[in-house]
């Protein structure tokens, strides 16, 4: 694997992680409201 394609797989994993992130945080305030 070279180095753009590892880059480029962070890039997406990163990507990802955040959207999980905002999701589970709108799930949490949702449930405490």
């Amino acid at each position: 694997m070279n180095v753009q394609e590892q880059q480029t797989i962070r890039k997406l994993l990163s990507r990802i992680e955040r959207q999980t992130k905002s999701k589970n945080a709108d799930n949490i305030s949702r449930t405490n409201a």
